[in-house]
């Protein structure tokens, strides 16, 4: 569990992804959100036949994907960098798959299969995106970008479908997936709080997809920006993406149910409009909290939070502790003999003198 954690960057291992993202778009977009940080999550579906159905197992996973989930999407609104906001809902979405794998009979494999296909189509497309973005106007910061619909319209509908993707808008795969989570922790309505951690995150996940779509594409921008417009061949690879976020939810049965099944092992069904049900509403209540919450941002932005602990911080900590005390051992360990000879005759006086 902790190796599977530390490499899908689970609270509170989580603080390396973000410190990843300086490598170059496509690196993040292939190895940061589809490939490399989903092998933590690979190995524990692997893993979940031979060590599911214990109490630690759906302990451990339920409680850390859950709070991962919570911790992501919250620290994704009010990053100011392109990539970094990307790389936090990234983690979020990590915990959600997580805390689904980590349900008892396998109920969320389901669900957590159809998450890892949504997240890499619509996060991938997004982080070629940020990178296309920083080729054409030298930043990706997010208070200084603004009215890119105008100058890219090509990127700006990749990036349009990829975002309401990500903030599960309806016809879009994302909305798939993120009806599907519903679902699962809908089973047990008594159990509220998973419920009311859900739909918190996925109503943050919302702000940050508009935040992502409308501050850099239709937003006035503060200054003017010298565009280096990009080749249309750029928009090839994230435009495919986006096409998959477009298309595979009408295209469940042909293609995404025999995809998934050897992993869910049974019959089942999926449908794009799951009908009126507790799931439903939910979703549709993070779409309008979202969007009333993103309406609002120019206040919650501004205000002064209390700064907590950061964990790679906690990290850092950790490892200084660790150095002192070796410095400490170094002390006693240094070479003069009757430095040793006065601790070995002094542990035996105390020990006489406790006989």
């Amino acid at each position: 569990l902790l190796g599977a954690f530390t490499k899908s960057a689970q609270w509170p291992f989580h603080f390396w992804l973000p410190g990843a993202m300086s490598a170059p778009s496509p690196a993040s977009a292939y190895l940061h959100s589809a490939t490399m940080v989903k092998a933590g999550v690979y190995l524990l579906a692997r893993f979940a036949p031979a060590l599911g159905d214990t109490d630690l197992w759906t302990g451990a996973l339920t409680v850390i994907g859950l709070l991962t989930m919570f911790v992501g999407a919250l620290l994704a609104l009010r990053k100011r960098d392109l990539k970094a906001l990307l790389a936090y809902s990234t983690i979020s979405q990590l915990g959600a798959l997580v805390a689904l794998i980590g349900q008892p009979e396998a109920v969320g494999i389901k669900a957590a299969m159809i998450g890892i296909l949504a997240h890499a189509l619509y996060k991938a497309a997004l982080f070629l995106s940020a990178g296309i973005i920083e080729h054409a106007t030298g930043s990706r910061i997010i208070d200084k970008l603004g009215g890119l619909g105008r100058l890219l319209p090509g990127l700006t509908l990749i990036v349009g479908v990829s975002a309401l993707s990500m903030a599960g808008v309806p016809p879009l795969f994302g909305f798939v997936a993120k009806e599907t989570l519903l679902d699962v922790v809908t089973k047990y309505p008594e159990d509220w709080l998973p419920i009311f951690i859900v739909v918190v995150s996925a109503t943050f996940t919302v702000v940050a997809g508009l935040i992502v779509l409308w501050d850099v594409f239709f937003r006035k921008p503060k200054a003017e920006l010298h565009i280096h417009k990009p080749e249309w061949g750029l928009l090839a690879g994230p435009g495919l993406l986006a096409v998959g976020s477009l298309l595979l939810g009408f295209l469940l049965d042909p293609v995404i149910i025999p995809l998934i099944f050897p992993a869910v092992g049974s019959e089942f069904s999926l449908y794009l409009f799951p009908g009126w049900n507790l799931a439903f509403a939910l979703s549709l209540a993070a779409l309008a909290l979202g969007l009333v919450m993103f309406l609002a941002r120019g206040w919650w932005l501004n205000l002064s939070i209390p700064g907590f602990p950061s964990a790679s911080g906690v990290y850092r900590s950790l490892v200084g502790a660790i150095e002192w005390m070796a410095d400490q051992a170094l002390r006693l360990q240094n070479g003069r003999l009757r430095y040793y000879l006065v601790i070995i005759i002094s542990v035996v006086i105390i020990l006489m003198l406790r006989s």
